[in-house]
């Protein structure tokens, strides 16, 4: 309902309304033939509310309703009885997407929409928008001129104009006029802008010429037709083959059956198959041909038409007719495509064919781009394909190139003439270089990561004996000091020990599950700390040169396993510099997308801090270079090396987020490319690192490592657990032990006095520690707890992240050891 205050908009519109209602009380009779807009469009104007009043620039806008809407007519008496109802009419055309005007018999504009005034701005009032768009012209023959010409004898128009001469960037517009019925000489006139869909219809025209075009170049025939099985369109190969040009064949609405010279209903025309035919050609000649037929239906199943290829198997378009074109179809194909007689010889080949294969003289054999065995192997399987025996493709060979062998897969066709006879071989060549190496590189990483999670679990139980080993001795130490005669023994064993603890943790670096402690890193000062020990590494005979870049980026790494990487690889050069030598350790900035050497695929887009490291030693064999990395693997004699160097070189870059990469040849030294990850440091990070420049190094005071607290020991290796349980008690501490989680809360349930603190075992059967600590905390809260493991602290951590601040000690570890980070975290000082 209508609001009872009338608004100064509402009193505008309608001073409009009632000034517009008396300019057309002479011509009533432009009124019956209105027609009714029906109440979804009076809704609509309804929604728009007085709003639309502002559209009512001209008198005459009743004409709106004369439009040649459909519907049934609305009485002028009723509309001037109820003079909102013409507003909604207005209002309804006016909020009209399509610009919309009207004229009076002598041309003058009594009405326009908004979208007209957006289309053609600053409109003067009962200025014509055919004037402001298409000028009238001087000369006659004009599409506007002829427009105006028509719409002056009150005839309907309809058309498609170019506001200007702009070729394919010309801007289009639809124009249509009709007269109003009832109302002599009125017209109303539509304008919308097409120019968006004359450009689809534009490209859909040029992409259908490009088909067009592109079929044309086929060596086999091809046509298509309509329901009636007429040519609708046919290309080059088979309108040559049919005596006609293509264009003259689709005029002529003959059809394939028309060329056809068997009995054949054009019926089997619109079906699908595959037959042999014999067919009319240019002159008196005639030709047999493969079809090949598909029929064309719509989404309801009703016949559109068929499409067919042609081929020729014995004529004009068979191997001669081939050869004749074969650089035109696929000269720039990007697969390498030669032709073969009958003999075997190379007739043609396309530019990709001469990129992969050596140079050949003109018409040799296949074999002869090829070498080694593999083209006894091909020349073996040409002959079969032309005795027409059965083949497996495709064919594995490799050929040497200017930048490294290439691997090809050949694919080779036998071409028959219609007696079955060979005519000769079509070959297709493709170069799987790069997809080869990829696989390899696949392979490699699955191998070295199933080796990885093997070595992985191996350390963990090595670590759980390694413990006892090591604690015990550390125990029978105690008792017997320097001078006893069980020392010396039980420093052997220890020393062993130590010597497999070693071995173990370069397993678990290669297996990536190392406990590491990364903090952001100028590696110039870490390599110029280590030079001191590498010039004592690698002996006098060797000179050793350290080459840093200015200004180099930080990086995020744990510096104890980033030595070791350097030294391994350092001891590698002096073991393959046995005469003297240089070893070279340089250091500079790379951006990964500017890198031109190992690796490059991989880099892109990122950042690196590369270490390169270089020998001028003997070289690694070629067949051994892609093994380097595997644990165990080794080419020094037995006794003199582990095998475990380079594989953990390997591990501990990759736990970096980093790279490595080997360039080398017997007799021509060996560079290693360590590339680590730029990292960018944060506000918190800096000053830390300015921290670390600033102060000094002061000797730590030596600590007391004794308590009277209470601490829960839960482990269920029983070895582990009495060593730990016996140093810790050796402290001063009050132990509890328990082989398991169950037992431990059972322990804790009898106990019935607080515990200071637990240390616990984080993989035991039945209750695992992190479900102990759970239950733990659900009690207390601030219980302190300790996790000890032989896996790495990064195996787990995400399941313990919810336990709070995690207190990691990984084994094995020591008396020592073990109640210093007892101390720490029971003191609050642990990180």
């Amino acid at each position: 309902m209508p609001n009872e205050t009338t608004s100064p908009r509402t009193a505008i519109g309608t001073t409009r309304i009632s000034e517009f209602s008396r300019a057309i009380t002479p011509n009533m009779a432009l009124w019956g033939a209105a027609a009714g807009l029906g109440l979804g469009l009076a809704l609509m104007a309804v929604a728009l509310g007085v709003e639309s009043a502002r559209l009512l620039a001209w008198p005459g806008l009743a004409l709106v309703a004369a439009a040649g809407l459909s519907g049934g007519a609305i009485a002028l008496r009723e509309l001037s009885a109820r003079g909102p109802n013409k507003l909604l009419l207005g209002a309804a055309l006016a909020t009209d997407r399509n610009a919309s005007f009207i004229t009076e018999p002598s041309g003058r504009v009594i009405y326009a929409n908004r979208a007209l005034e957006a289309l053609v701005p600053g409109l003067a009032r009962g200025e014509s928008p055919l004037d402001r768009l298409w000028p009238a012209e001087s000369g006659e023959g004009s599409e506007a001129d002829r427009l105006r010409a028509a719409t002056r004898r009150g005839e309907a128009v309809e058309a498609e104009l170019a506001l200007s001469p702009g070729g394919e960037n010309a801007e289009w517009m639809s124009l249509s006029a009709a007269p109003l019925a009832g109302a002599p000489g009125h017209l109303l006139w539509r304008l919308a802008d097409i120019t968006e869909r004359r450009a689809y219809e534009r490209a859909l025209r040029d992409e259908r010429a490009w088909y067009a075009g592109l079929l044309d170049t086929l060596p086999v025939g091809f046509y298509a037709s309509d329901f009636e099985g007429r040519f609708l369109f046919v290309n080059a190969a088979l309108g040559s083959a049919l005596g006609a040009r293509p264009g003259e064949l689709v005029e002529s609405r003959r059809g394939f059956g028309d060329f056809r010279l068997d009995e054949q209903a054009p019926a089997a025309e619109l079906t699908d198959g595959e037959d042999e035919v014999r067919l009319h050609g240019p002159g008196e000649a005639t030709w047999r041909a493969r079809v090949t037929r598909r029929v064309l239906r719509d989404g309801e199943g009703t016949l559109k038409g068929s499409v067919a290829l042609v081929e020729n198997i014995g004529g004009a378009l068979a191997l001669g007719g081939l050869g004749q074109r074969f650089l035109e179809l696929f000269g720039d194909a990007p697969i390498g495509v030669a032709l073969l007689n009958r003999e075997g010889k190379v007739m043609k080949t396309n530019a990709a064919f001469g990129r992969m294969t050596p140079a050949a003289p003109e018409s040799a054999s296949l074999e002869a781009f090829l070498e080694g065995g593999e083209a006894d192997e091909v020349r073996r399987r040409v002959d079969r394909l032309i005795a027409g025996e059965s083949v497996a493709m495709p064919i594995e060979v490799r050929v040497p190139g200017s930048e490294g062998e290439k691997m090809l897969s050949l694919y080779i066709t036998r071409l028959e003439e219609h007696t079955g006879e060979p005519e000769g071989l079509l070959v297709h060549m493709i170069d799987n270089t790069d997809q080869k190496k990829l696989e390899i590189q696949f392979a490699q990483a699955q191998k070295m990561q199933a080796v990885g999670q093997l070595a992985g679990g191996i350390a963990h139980d090595f670590n759980n004996l390694l413990t006892a080993i090591l604690g015990f001795c550390d125990l029978l130490l105690i008792r017997h000091q320097a001078g006893d005669q069980s020392f010396s023994d039980i420093m052997q064993v220890k020393q062993n020990a130590m010597r497999a603890t070693n071995l173990v943790r370069q397993l678990l670096a290669f297996s990536r599950q190392q406990t590491l402690k990364p903090k952001v890193t100028d590696i110039t000062d870490v390599l110029a700390e280590l030079s001191h020990l590498l010039r004592r590494l690698i002996g006098e005979n060797i000179e050793f040169n350290l080459i840093h870049e200015r200004d180099l980026w930080l990086i995020k790494v744990d510096q104890g396993p980033l030595e070791q990487v350097v030294i391994n690889l350092a001891v590698n050069a002096r073991d393959a510099m046995q005469e003297g030598g240089t070893l070279t350790v340089q250091t500079r900035n790379v951006v990964g997308d500017d890198w031109d050497g190992p690796g490059q695929d991989l880099l892109r887009g990122r950042e690196f801090v590369l270490v390169e490291v270089s020998d001028t030693g003997v070289g690694i064999p070629t067949a051994d270079v892609d093994k380097i990395f595997e644990p165990f693997f080794t080419t020094k004699d037995v006794g003199k090396g582990t095998g475990l160097g380079l594989s953990t070189v390997y591990g501990i870059v990759k736990q970096f987020k980093g790279y490595v990469f080997v360039k080398s040849a017997p007799a021509a030294g060996t560079s290693f490319y360590v590339f680590l990850p730029r990292h960018e440091p944060d506000a918190k990070e800096e000053a830390a690192l300015m921290r670390v420049v600033e102060e000094s190094p002061r000797a730590a005071p030596p600590r007391d490592l004794t308590g009277k607290e209470t601490v829960l020991l839960v482990e269920d290796e029983e070895a582990v657990r009495i060593f730990g349980a016996r140093a810790l008690r050796n402290k001063g501490y009050t132990v509890l032990e328990a082989d398991s989680g169950d037992s431990a809360l059972e322990l804790i349930d009898s106990y019935g006095e607080p515990i200071d603190i637990v240390v616990t075992d984080v993989v035991m059967p039945r209750m695992d520690g992190r479900t102990l600590v759970q239950k733990l905390r659900a009690r207390d809260d601030d219980v302190k707890v300790i996790f000890i493991s032989g896996y790495a602290e990064e195996a787990f951590r995400s399941d313990l992240a919810a336990e709070g601040t995690i207190n990691f000690l990984p084994k094995p570890f020591s008396i020592r050891q073990l109640a210093s980070k007892v101390k720490e975290v029971l003191s609050g000082d642990a990180a």
